[in-house]
């Protein structure tokens, strides 16, 4: 789910319903942003909420929810309406939620390997119920944490060989000045 989702959903949840105004810290409290740089990402998601007009500004890191909710992602499509129909094809949850075949068959092998459907011919059946919040891939969603950390001590890494030739091209520039500017004997 895209952050500027997870950033509407939670500014309807924070707000009650649009009853209660949003403040900026509770926003990016919730969302779990923990760093001032990493706040910015609470802007940019708060000023595309205002252009798209789900959110209004209320005052000073102040908003106001305005908009309605939002559509259900892909997989609550599926978790819904294999809910409901307890028995499913992949082509009924491709049709279903307008989803790709490969995403669909990604999708039923989580549910396949979590034990919640069982695969009988080109039917999938609903064996365990765990709730209307449909399941997530806790192995995907670690991968991916972990990629994002990597990433992160690679850009540090880069930007300290980045800060050092800055370093170094500046030493140069001086000592060719220095150079430059010797008198001849």
């Amino acid at each position: 789910m895209k952050f500027a989702d997870q950033a509407r959903r939670m500014a309807l949840v924070l707000s009650h319903n649009g009853q209660r105004l949003i403040s900026r810290q509770d926003l990016g409290d919730r969302l779990g942003i923990q760093t001032r740089k990493d706040m910015r990402r609470v802007d940019t998601a708060a000023k595309a909420l205002v252009k798209s007009g789900d959110l209004e500004h209320a005052g000073r890191g102040l908003y106001r929810y305005i908009g309605q909710p939002p559509a259900p992602s892909k997989q609550e499509v599926m978790w819904r309406f294999l809910r409901a129909r307890r028995l499913v094809t992949a082509e009924d949850l491709q049709d279903v939620a307008r989803a790709t075949a490969d995403y669909v068959r990604e999708w039923l092998r989580l549910l396949l390997k979590q034990k919640l459907v069982r695969q009988e011919g080109n039917n999938y059946r609903l064996i365990q119920d765990p709730g209307p919040e449909p399941p997530r891939n806790e192995s995907k969603i670690a991968y991916l944490k972990s990629r994002r950390e990597q990433q992160k001590k690679v850009l540090a890494a880069l930007d300290e060989v980045y800060l050092d030739a800055i370093s170094l091209a500046q030493k140069a520039a001086e000592a060719r000045l220095a150079v430059s500017q010797m008198e001849e004997e």
